[in-house]
């Protein structure tokens, strides 16, 4: 089981509408889908990788540029890592920029994956944040007084990482929350 930690902005997807749509997803859509590529890799990081640089190079291309800076070597990784997310595993989710957070990055909910993120993808064109895995995710609201202080991974990283130092406070938190007799 690892701890995963997915950035998801306030208004284009933030962790309501991951919630409501019971999947984790991001964004990056005018790559379109990128299943034909997945299943192509079959677990191949380096080929997946050079796929999405290729399609993301032809589509984000002359004034239409990556969308975010630096993004030509960071998107790839970032498919790469969603790709890893596994059955069981936990994802925090930290919305960036609402009202509800005073415009801070916030720890606003917790994921439970039920199923690989490889073998899940999905593209829906319907969101902005298109590239979806882990359908059927169970979806807990992180209340800091009853399930505990988690402190946002110390490493700089964009959208996705993977960090496993809080992960006892995670669980005890949502035991907390599935036990209440454990709260008090």
């Amino acid at each position: 089981m690892d701890l995963w930690w997915l950035i998801v902005p306030s208004g284009a997807c933030n962790f309501k509408q991951l919630q409501k749509r019971e999947c984790l997803a991001i964004g990056w859509g005018e790559l379109g889908s990128l299943e034909r590529y997945i299943k192509k890799s079959n677990g191949r990081e380096r080929l997946l990788k050079g796929y999405i640089q290729v399609v993301g190079d032809s589509v984000y291309y002359g004034d239409n540029a990556w969308p975010v800076d630096r993004a030509f070597d960071q998107v790839p990784d970032i498919f790469i890592r969603l790709m890893q997310i596994k059955n069981n595993d936990l994802v925090v989710v930290i919305e960036v920029g609402s009202e509800i957070t005073y415009g801070r990055a916030m720890v606003r909910g917790i994921a439970q994956v039920n199923i690989d993120a490889a073998s899940s993808y999905r593209y829906d064109e319907k969101y902005k944040h298109s590239h979806c895995v882990c359908p059927d995710t169970i979806w807990y609201e992180w209340d800091r007084v009853k399930m505990g202080e988690l402190q946002m991974p110390q490493e700089n990283f964009r959208t996705l990482t993977i960090n496993n130092e809080q992960i006892e406070i995670a669980l005890q938190g949502l035991e907390r929350v599935k036990d209440p007799e454990k709260a008090n």
